[in-house]
This record gives structure tokens, C-alpha cells and sequence, in this order.
């Protein structure tokens, strides 16, 4: 396949899917050792304009987030607001709104303002709804990050390389690229 091909396929393959929506998350922190610890993540979390709603699992240490129809949010925000209120996040699964779309090899995708590159894809294809997790340091405890990228075969995603993971050039407007598993 030639390279120009190939360019055209992964526009398309970005393109089409960034009219996805990421419509939940649900967010595990760590840390939390009582009900006011839960409440502090919870009032922290529901003031972020973008979110229409939050749940709290006490057992779970979880909180379900609903996002508002505005197809606009904001992951670091919801990062800073944990670490806001004294604790960090251990897993945060993102629930996506999409048709049906193809992974191929070292797929990127834009959903809104942020790139998602899937550091473990097979070949498959993927329905809507599915959830993607984030696999970078600020999203999972330490431990799980060092067994994690120890695995992946990115360079831009192990945390003794210092390469960069890059955005597509065709891709204007992107706040940030994340890196997430199926």
C-alpha cells in the first residue's frame, strides 16, 4: 500500500470517528478512607460545568460521571479536581458513544478536543458503546503503570523512552493525546 494510501486511511479512520462522544467515565480514586473523603471528590467533581451528574460508589471507591450533551470535556480537569481534594485517581474508564470502526495497527483516534492512541490494539473491529481505559501515569496508581507500559511495545508510551507521542498533522485544534486500552 502506498504511503499516500495509508495517510488518506488514517485521516478518514480520525475524521469519522470524531464526531464520537465520550458520554461517561467511571472514575476509581484512590486513598479515600471514609464517607467525607468520597463527599470531598464528589462536590469537587460536580462543579465542573461539563459534567451533569456524579455518583458515588463508597464500596467501590468509584464515582460515575455523566457528561452533558455539549460533547465537550475535559480530562485533566477532572484529574486536577481529585488531586484537588487530596487524593489521585487509580483507573478511569471512558465510556464512548461511536458506530463501528475498525482498529488497525497503532490506531489513533480524536474524540472532541483530545487524541486517544490505543497502545495495545488488535486488529478488530469495535461497536458503540464500548469503554476505553486511560493508561497514562496521572490515571492509574504507580504499580499498575510500571506493569503496564513494561509491556507495550510504543515507545512513546514507556516511561524510559523520552519520545513524544505525536498528532496526526492533519489534525488541528487538539488539546492533548492520551493513551488508552480496550
Amino acid at each position: 500500500m502506498n504511503k499516500t494510501l495509508c495517510v488518506v486511511m488514517a485521516m478518514l479512520l480520525v475524521t469519522n470517528f470524531s464526531f464520537s462522544q465520550i458520554k461517561r467515565a467511571t472514575l476509581q480514586a484512590s486513598g479515600l478512607t471514609c464517607a467525607l473523603c468520597a463527599k470531598s471528590i464528589f462536590t469537587n467533581l460536580d462543579a465542573l460545568d461539563f459534567i451533569d451528574s456524579v455518583d458515588t460508589d463508597l464500596e467501590s471507591s468509584s464515582f460515575l460521571l455523566t457528561f452533558k450533551e455539549t460533547g465537550k470535556f475535559d480530562i485533566n480537569a477532572i484529574r486536577k479536581k481529585v488531586k484537588d481534594a487530596g487524593f489521585s485517581i487509580s483507573k478511569l474508564l471512558l465510556t464512548v458513544d461511536s458506530g463501528v470502526f475498525n482498529l488497525g495497527a497503532d490506531p489513533k483516534i480524536r474524540i472532541g478536543d483530545n487524541m486517544y492512541h490505543f497502545i495495545s490494539a488488535e486488529k478488530k473491529a469495535v461497536s458503540s458503546p464500548f469503554e476505553m481505559q486511560v493508561m497514562d501515569p496521572s490515571f492509574l496508581s504507580a504499580k499498575e503503570y510500571k506493569k503496564i507500559s513494561s509491556r507495550s511495545s510504543l515507545p512513546c508510551f514507556q516511561p524510559t523512552k523520552s519520545l513524544p507521542c505525536t498528532i496526526p498533522s492533519s489534525e488541528n485544534g487538539v488539546l492533548g493525546i492520551y493513551h488508552v486500552s480496550l
